[in-house]
């Protein structure tokens, strides 16, 4: 029974760091491009390929003078998110050196005898993925900015960005074992911060590794989620929360070998999330009967390394790496100027000219979109399928009908105007049932007077900026309302009422984020529980739509969805998921369909951002696995056909508009979908907002 349950965790944790086979490995190259005296330790500064053309820069801690006639344990530091990584000599605090001391940790293993090998992670260091040399700095910003950066862009092909980190620690695995002083068979791992989650991630993942210390890094899922939320992008395990994933788990797989937390009091990452999971990984290896080999050392300290953890760590690598030493705990700092590894100071600059994990991704995402094309060329045999397929991919959970309609809470009317009146609604949406988390939509109703006598044609309208936006006097919504029609008008969740001060808008100058935190924050939650947001609000849309059908005076054939910017790619979803059946072959969403529709400044596609180095796409239209499924926004769009359908200056990767010629690359599969029918149109090119407006109300 325990062995069964170990496989089903080991499948998990695989699935959350990696969801992919390994690559295969090839020829590390590595080189010694210099060597720095230090006081009883030198350090080889060293370059090696994790794979081909993706070069590695690392410290190589060795005792001195060196032991002959002698295997000597070795260790890998992983180092935490700073600019300076393994060279970092922290800071002093009451006298003590303390934090990112990090450089300290790899010279005192190395003068007691112990082998350190620290590296850069991608984008840290001298491993920047996005350096511009004219600025001097990373153009997207730190190594939070870039891990997450590079993160989205391989969530889309279906596969977690830990996976990056996890490989080049078993490559520089391969590279401490293949020195010919070093006892592979006495290899542990250590980091602090992000580099305590390297080392989570690869004590899970490399069965090699004989010991694990992370620091300020294990805690409980619950609890880090409710203090301070996900973090930077290869934190984020996929599907880690569905798959009831938690950071127990992690060290649960590493039994029985030595597993060692540090953590400190007043960490972001919660001492009380360590100790919920460490009794319980306890417990666990008492049951084993070996107690004494999975401990925590906890000081008082914000985030970072103390003496008092340091000498635990100490300790702990000396015991179980079978390694007689001692546990001083002095400081030595060998300038960073001196600890530069490359010529150039990146990796990604002349001579070396290294790849990164955009050319990884993009490979990977062309090898998935080929073989959407292909699967593109039959439509009838694609759509088929697609809207399973989009409803398993995103996490779409059918939204009910009838409990839509039956606690659908109406606030009242307001005081009519020039001919309207406005009535206020709102909807419950997905969530716990009688919870205060759960979502809701505000709705507006705008209708003429003479609704009551008449069914009237009905438009869905949906702006990031919020509800009342276009409802101005002499405004969008009045124009349509002389023309008889109802116009409803809704927040989606994390938007307008039922958002945080979110800023849709991409900034054209911000990267990572794309200027709307609260709602990447749920992009990151959604890929913890296997959805996303284009899912949840696609499942709005389609509440609406259903609640505007029991509405006495609403036409129900006769529903114009129009959605602005962000929301179209959830738009998009909602039309081919209001196509879902059941098993039966009924349709799973009970009046949800949309009759007609138009996106302004709708993203072109997933495979765009996939496949370009830069991007500005809103984080929260990102569907994680997109085009691993393999699905896109203009194939999803075809499958609307024959209906008609208005494109108002769609937008590339850098949310800028494209050109008709471009546009008539990009939509290709939608126009074939439609034959060339009038039924659809696209506007290319940039225009005012005075000018869309004029379009829309033109449509109609």
């Amino acid at each position: 029974e325990w062995e069964a349950h170990l496989k089903t965790v080991r499948k998990n944790v695989h699935t959350a760091l990696l969801n992919e086979d390994f690559p295969k490995k090839t020829p590390l190259n590595a080189k010694v491009t210099g060597t720095v005296q230090g006081t009883g330790y030198i350090v080889k500064k060293v370059i090696f390929e994790s794979r081909p053309n993706f070069w590695v820069t690392a410290g190589l801690f060795l005792p001195d003078p060196m032991p002959t006639n002698v295997s000597l344990p070795g260790v890998l530091f992983a180092s935490g998110h700073t600019e300076k990584c393994w060279r970092d000599p922290g800071v002093v605090y009451y006298g003590q050196h303390v934090g990112a001391t990090y450089q300290q940790v790899c010279s005192d293993l190395a003068r007691k005898g112990i082998v350190a090998l620290g590296w850069d992670p991608v984008g840290q260091g001298e491993r920047k993925q996005y350096w511009d040399p004219k600025l001097n700095r990373s153009i997207v910003g730190g190594p939070t900015s870039e891990h997450t950066y590079f993160s989205l862009q391989s969530w889309l092909v279906g596969k977690p960005s830990g996976r990056f980190f996890i490989w080049d620690q078993m490559r520089a695995f391969d590279y401490l074992a293949s020195l010919p002083f070093i006892d592979s068979k006495r290899i542990g791992m250590c980091g602090q911060s992000g580099g305590g989650t390297q080392t989570a991630y690869s004590a899970a993942i490399d069965t090699r590794l004989a010991v694990a210390v992370p620091s300020s890094y294990i805690t409980e899922l619950s609890t880090l989620i409710e203090q301070i939320g996900p973090q930077d992008g290869e934190q984020i395990w996929w599907h880690g929360a569905k798959n009831l994933l938690d950071f127990g788990d992690l060290i649960e797989v590493f039994s029985p070998k030595p597993y060692l937390e540090l953590a400190t009091t007043r960490d972001f990452f919660s001492v009380h999330g360590v100790d919920i999971t460490m009794p319980e990984v306890q417990k666990l290896y008492k049951i084993l009967g070996i107690p004494g080999k999975v401990s925590d050392s906890i000081d008082n300290y914000v985030h970072g390394y103390t003496h008092k953890n340091r000498v635990a760590l100490y300790h702990w690598f000396e015991t179980f790496l079978n390694h007689s030493g001692n546990l001083e705990d002095p400081y030595y700092n060998i300038p960073l100027k001196d600890l530069r590894v490359t010529k150039a100071g990146q990796v990604t600059l002349p001579p070396l000219n290294s790849r990164i994990c955009f050319d990884v991704i993009k490979e990977e995402a062309e090898a998935e979109l080929a073989t959407l094309k292909t699967l593109e060329k039959n439509l009838p045999s694609y759509y088929a399928t697609l809207p399973q397929r989009v409803a398993d991919t995103s996490g779409f959970v059918v939204p009910d009908a009838a409990k839509t309609v039956r606690e659908a809470a109406f606030f009242g009317t307001m005081p009519r105007l020039a001919g309207y009146n406005i009535s206020k609604y709102l909807l419950e949406a997905e969530g716990k049932e009688d919870s205060r988390d759960r979502c809701v939509v505000p709705l507006l109703v705008y209708r003429p007077d003479h609704t009551r006598v008449k069914k009237m044609k009905t438009v869905l309208y949906l702006n990031p900026e919020g509800k009342t936006t276009d409802g101005e006097k002499g405004g969008l919504f009045e124009q349509l309302l002389k023309q008889d029609y109802v116009v409803a008008s809704a927040d989606l969740c994390g938007l307008g009422e039922v958002g945080h001060n979110v800023k849709h808008t991409p900034s054209k100058n911000s990267y990572y984020g794309a200027g709307d935190h609260n709602l990447g924050i749920a992009t990151f939650l959604g890929l913890l529980l296997g959805k996303s947001v284009p899912a949840v609000h696609a499942a709005e849309i389609l509440r609406v739509m259903q609640f505007l059908r029991s509405l006495p005076f609403v036409d129900s054939q006769n529903i114009t969805l129009v959605a602005w910017d962000g929301y179209a790619p959830a738009a998009i979803h909602a039309t081919v998921l209001a196509e879902l059946k059941t098993k039966s072959g009924e349709f799973a969403v009970v009046n949800g369909t949309i009759n007609r529709m138009v996106l302004v400044r709708p993203s072109v596609s997933y495979g765009l951002v996939a496949t370009n180095k830069f991007y500005h796409m809103r984080t929260w239209e990102m569907v994680p696995g997109v085009l691993k499924a393999p699905y896109d926004l203009p194939g999803m769009l075809g499958m609307y056909a024959p209906r008609d359908l208005q494109l108002i200056s769609p937008q590339d990767n850098l949310i800028e508009p494209v050109t008709a010629k471009q546009a008539a690359v990009y939509y290709e599969v939608t126009s074939r979908a439609y034959k060339n029918s009038p039924h659809l149109q696209i506007h290319a090119g940039n225009y005012t907002h005075a000018q869309i407006v004029a379009k829309i109300a033109g449509f109609f």
